[in-house]
């Protein structure tokens, strides 16, 4: 930019030279004092400053120097010279339910343009952790959601790679990461080891005996609370035993008698304490004789 300025007088009293006004700080900028010429001296930075007020004094030659001021006003343009920016308070962090359906949203990432005035368009993709494609991000929202099935009991954590970048300039980009971690939910039903088991025992056995320790369920649930079971037993026969509804052990609860009945078969149910499902198998008490 090059300033004009005229004088009426002649001589050295119409020639004229500039200067910034005492005060007028502005590094970025210098004045030729003959010529008028503004020029760039130094780094202009949109985001920092967008707008420079500079008043310039033009002062002639004459013996008593008279001055006149003008105001200049110089706005910076924004270049696309920043890529996008996260917010710095953001964290990405979801705990989900393993049972979430495919497309259900897990959580949200949003990044700006780093460059304030030009407020380019910004796209994302996962770049990492996502091997398995269980999830997927929608392009132009930033949203992720489910893309496959999760199990809990194969994988509980994702440490999720995005990268945010500028349409008009996809190297301009900048990264961030998501972790999701998945809630255990109560989807096996209990199973016993074998389908039945057949104990022996005397018939003098008192009340109490116990026949065995521990008829031992499982559950492919991951957590504690989802693979307690409560057992009982089912049937006309298992009147004469009792079987403890936490620890699963099975005792006599009255007398036998081979003479009156020399076999005994009923069912034991294994009860998820979460959910109404249960696990049943045969058992059969096979009495001796007295000796």
């Amino acid at each position: 930019m090059t300033l004009n300025a005229t004088d009426k007088d002649e001589g050295s009293n119409a020639e004229l030279s500039f200067q910034f006004k005492s005060g007028t700080q502005v590094p970025e900028f210098s004045l030729d004092g003959t010529s008028g010429l503004i020029t760039v001296a130094g780094q202009l930075d949109y985001e920092t400053k967008s707008r420079y007020t500079l008043s310039v004094v033009a002062k002639d030659k004459g013996n008593i120097p008279l001055s006149a001021e003008t105001r200049v006003i110089i706005d910076v343009l924004d270049v696309g010279d920043r890529p996008p920016v996260f917010s710095p308070s953001a964290v990405y962090e979801a705990k989900v339910n393993e049972n979430l359906r495919i497309n259900e949203k897990v959580l949200k990432i949003t990044a700006t343009d780093g460059d304030r005035g030009i407020n380019n368009a910004i796209r994302y993709e996962l770049v990492s952790g996502n091997d398995e494609n269980k999830f997927l991000i929608i392009s132009s929202t930033g949203e992720i959601k489910v893309n496959g099935q999760l199990d809990r009991e194969t994988k509980s954590l994702y440490q999720l790679g995005i990268k945010a970048y500028e349409i008009s300039d996809p190297s301009s980009s900048a990264l961030a990461n998501a972790t999701i971690q998945l809630n255990d939910v109560n989807d096996f039903v209990p199973t016993f080891k074998n389908s039945s088991f057949v104990f022996v025992i005397d018939e003098d056995k008192p009340v109490g005996y116990i026949i065995t320790q521990h008829i031992a369920a499982t559950d492919g649930d991951a957590t504690a609370t989802n693979n307690a079971f409560q057992y009982s037993l089912s049937g006309t026969d298992s009147s004469k035993f009792a079987v403890n509804s936490l620890s699963g052990q099975l005792t006599i609860d009255s007398a036998l008698d081979f003479e009156t009945q020399e076999k005994y078969t009923f069912k034991v149910i294994a009860v998820d304490l979460l959910v109404i499902s249960a696990a049943l198998f045969a058992l059969r008490c096979d009495c001796n004789p007295k000796k």
